[in-house]
C-alpha cells in the first residue's frame, strides 16, 4: 500500500520555515549593507570637501597672480615710457612729473603682492588644518566599517545557525544524491512533498577580500507543475539526476518508464540499461527508437491520460486520488525523450503536446532532451512552413513557455530562481552530480527493490 507522507504537512511547514530563515538572514545582510555604504558615502562626501576646498584655494590664488601678472604688465609699459623721455632729452620734465605718481604705484603693487602672499599662507595653513582634521573624520569612519564588518563576522554564524539546524531536518527526511542509501529504498515515507534536486549556494560579499556563504537544499514541490527539458550539447547527466531522484524519493513500485532514444538506441541511458530489466518499472523492457514504435508508446500515455481525465480524474488530480485510494494507487509514469524532434512523426508531436497540455494531471511527466541538431531541425521545420509539422512546432513552443529547463540559461531565459526576493543575499543554483563511480550500485539497489516488490 503506498501512502502519502503523512508528515506532508509538516514537511511544507519545513520548507516555509528555511525560506523563513534565508528571509532574516537577507535581512540582516541588507542592514549590514546599508550601514556601510552610509559610512562609505561619508567618506566619500568628506574626499569631495576636501577636494573641492583645495580647488577653490587654487583658483583664489590664480585670480590673484593673474590680476598681479596684469599689473606688472602695466609698470612695465610706465617704465618703457620713462626710458623713452630720457632718449628724447625732457626725461626731467616726464620723471618730474611722472616720476612720484611711478614710484606710488611701485610701492602699491610691492604692498600687494605681500598681501598676496600672507593671503596665500593663511590659505594654505587653514587648508593643511581642514585636511588633517578631515583625514580623522575619515579614519574614525573607515575604523566603523571595520567594527561593522567584524560585528558581522562574529554575529553571521549565530544567525546561520537555525537555517543548518533546518536543513538538516530537511537531509533526513530525504537525501540528496551523493549520499543515497538502501534503506532510502526500502523504507519510503510515502509520496513526498518535494524532491530535492540540487542545491542553493547562498553568497553575501560583505568585506573586499572574503565572501561568506551557505548551502541549502533545493526543494521542487511536488507533484511537478511543469514539464523539465534541457537543451545542449553537454552530457545528460542533469536528467540522469533528475531521474535517480525521483526513483529514490518516491515509493518502490510507483514509477514506471518509458524512454524514448532513437539516436543514441539506449546509449544516453547506458548506465541505467539494468533497469530496462524490470518489467514493473519499464513496461516496454526497452529503449524505444523506431518511429512506429515511438508513436505507439506516444499513443498510449495519450489514451491513459484521456481516460484518467473522463474516470478517475474527473474533479480530482493525481496526488488527490492517490490520497483517497492508497490501496490502489495510479504510477507516476515518466516520459524520457532524447534527441527531440527525432524520429518523432507528425501524429506522434500531436500525442505529445497533448501529453505536455493535459498530462501533468495524471501523473505524467515528460523530460526531453534537445541537441543543438535538434534545434536546427526544429528551425528547418519552421521554415518549411508545413501545415502537417505545426505539432512539432507546438511542443517546442510549450516547452519554451511552460516547461522547466535544467540548465543555468536558455536563451537568456530559464533555469531556476529562487522562491524568494532577495535584496543582500545572492541566490546561485548548483547541479548536483552523483558519484560515478556510486552509479551501478545505486541502479542494483532499485532493480533490486522493484524486481523483490
Amino acid at each position: 500500500m503506498v501512502q502519502v507522507d503523512p508528515m506532508s504537512n509538516k514537511s511544507k511547514k519545513l520548507v516555509q520555515e528555511i525560506y523563513n530563515a534565508i528571509s532574516l538572514a537577507d535581512g540582516k545582510a541588507n542592514a549590514v549593507n546599508k550601514n556601510i555604504e552610509e559610512l562609505r558615502s561619508e567618506i566619500y562626501r568628506i574626499g569631495l570637501q576636501v577636494q573641492g576646498k583645495a580647488s577653490g584655494t587654487a583658483n583664489n590664488l590664480y585670480e590673484q597672480i593673474s590680476n598681479l601678472s596684469t599689473q606688472f604688465k602695466a609698470l612695465s609699459s610706465e617704465r618703457k615710457k620713462l626710458n623713452d623721455c630720457a632718449e628724447k632729452g625732457w626725461a626731467h620734465f616726464y620723471c618730474s612729473f611722472f616720476g612720484s605718481i611711478f614710484k606710488e604705484r611701485i610701492k602699491s603693487c610691492d604692498m600687494l603682492m605681500q598681501s598676496i602672499t600672507n593671503q596665500n599662507l593663511q590659505l594654505n595653513a587653514l587648508l593643511r588644518e581642514f585636511g588633517a582634521r578631515s583625514q580623522i573624520e575619515i579614519a574614525e569612519l573607515e575604523q566603523n566599517v571595520k567594527n561593522v564588518e567584524s560585528q558581522f563576522a562574529d554575529n553571521w554564524d549565530a544567525v546561520l545557525q537555525p537555517l543548518r539546524e533546518l536543513c538538516q531536518k530537511i537531509s533526513v527526511k530525504q537525501s540528496s544524491l551523493s549520499n543515497f542509501e538502501r534503506e532510502h529504498l526500502k523504507t519510503p515515507n510515502g509520496i513526498p512533498p518535494w524532491i530535492i534536486f540540487g542545491h542553493w549556494k547562498l553568497l553575501f560579499d560583505v568585506m573586499e577580500f572574503k565572501q561568506w556563504s551557505e548551502t541549502v537544499p533545493h526543494l521542487i514541490d511536488f507533484p511537478f507543475t511543469a514539464p523539465f527539458f534541457d537543451v545542449g550539447t553537454h552530457n545528460k547527466k542533469r536528467i540522469h539526476s533528475l531521474l535517480l531522484c525521483l526513483l529514490f524519493a518516491l515509493p518502490v513500485g510507483m514509477v514506471e518508464l518509458t524512454i524514448i532514444d532513437p539516436v543514441k538506441m539506449g546509449q544516453s541511458i547506458e548506465d541505467f540499461l539494468p533497469l530496462l530489466d524490470i518489467e514493473k518499472l519499464v513496461p516496454q523492457k526497452r529503449c524505444l527508437t523506431h518511429p512506429d514504435k515511438i508513436e505507439k508508446a506516444l499513443l498510449e500515455l495519450f489514451d491513459y491520460s484521456a481516460e484518467q481525465l473522463q474516470t478517475r480524474l474527473r474533479s480530482t488530480d493525481w496526488l488527490r486520488y492517490n490520497e483517497t485510494n492508497r490501496e490502489n494507487p495510479l504510477p507516476y509514469k515518466v516520459l524520457l525523450i532524447f534527441d527531440y524532434p527525432d524520429q518523432i512523426t507528425s501524429k506522434g508531436a500531436t500525442y505529445l503536446k497533448r501529453i505536455l497540455e493535459n498530462g501533468m494531471k495524471c501523473g505524467i511527466l515528460p523530460i526531453i532532451w534537445i541537441t543543438e541538431d535538434g534545434l536546427d531541425q526544429i528551425d528547418q521545420i519552421e521554415s518549411r512552413a508545413n501545415p502537417a509539422d505545426k505539432a512539432l512546432l507546438d511542443v517546442m513552443r510549450i516547452l519554451q513557455e511552460q516547461g522547466q529547463h535544467l540548465g543555468e540559461r536558455y536563451d537568456d531565459e530559464g533555469g531556476f530562481e529562487f522562491p524568494r526576493k532577495l535584496n543582500a543575499l545572492e541566490a546561485k543554483f548548483v547541479h548536483e552530480s552523483f558519484p560515478k563511480d556510486e552509479l551501478p550500485k545505486y541502479v542494483t539497489w532499485i532493480a533490486e527493490a522493484y524486481d523483490s516488490d
